[in-house]
């Protein structure tokens, strides 16, 4: 990611754009899916970054209508953490060590929804098969993160 990205030059970037999400999509891809994500989603998908998500890491969405997805994520929680506060961080059980790893659980996480959501046309993190499916494929051993969120920056 660091050698293609031109904003994520370093662990704890300082900006971040859609294409960079689609560049981690196509590295997951690549690195985990054998190209089956592209296959069956490149038309259909699309990437967001939030600055109203608080609360949330991500987001997968479905659109009925059109058969689009579209992940989004939480970019004003990404760079809240890694800043001042020194806490342990952590994104789906797994210790975060910058700001891009954080982004990477994250987006695992909201390509499971993606894939469970594609498979069997509903996605539940809470949801044993959810929390199968995270562990086998990026050995997550939880579903929720622990970033700084805004509540605890207004401490």
């Amino acid at each position: 990611m660091i050698r293609e990205s031109q904003n994520l030059t370093r662990g704890n970037f300082d900006s971040v754009g859609p294409d960079d999400l689609a560049l981690l999509f196509d590295k997951y891809d690549e690195l985990f899916f054998n190209g089956n994500l592209k296959r069956e989603f490149e038309s259909r998908i699309s990437f967001k970054l939030s600055k109203r998500m608080t609360r949330n890491g991500g987001k997968c969405s479905y659109y009925y209508g059109t058969k689009k997805y579209s992940i989004t994520i939480a970019i004003v929680l990404i760079f809240a953490t890694f800043r001042d506060k020194h806490r342990e961080i952590l994104v789906n059980g797994i210790k975060c060590r910058d700001r891009l790893e954080a982004m990477m659980r994250i987006f695992e996480h909201e390509l499971i929804h993606l894939i469970e959501h594609s498979i069997y046309g509903k996605s539940s993190c809470s949801a044993n098969r959810f929390k199968e499916l995270s562990y086998r494929i990026f050995g997550h051993t939880g579903v929720t993160h622990r970033l700084v969120t805004i509540d605890e920056l207004a401490r």
